[in-house]
């Protein structure tokens, strides 16, 4: 289920990477279009991601993988986005 998910994604304009949960990004893709504009979805995020942002999906990483098996860059991004 991909509510239980936080994706980092990677800036490819900065270089920074951050981590997103599905509804921001979905808010990013589809920010600020006109009114013929389909939103992207559950189902076709992936594609908007690419097509409309300066954003390169890095990972997807369940909230509930206990903290010993995540990554250590997923660790320091969530202390300071989701704290």
């Amino acid at each position: 289920m991909t509510q239980n998910k936080i994706y980092v994604l990677l800036n490819i304009v900065d270089g920074e990477t951050s981590l997103w949960t599905l509804p921001e990004i979905l808010e990013e893709i589809n920010r600020d279009r006109s009114e013929e504009w389909t939103d992207y979805d559950e189902s076709d995020w992936r594609e908007g991601l690419d097509e409309f942002t300066n954003f390169q999906l890095l990972a997807e990483v369940d909230k509930d993988v206990p903290e010993k098996k995540r990554h250590p860059s997923f660790e320091a991004n969530w202390e300071s986005d989701y704290d």
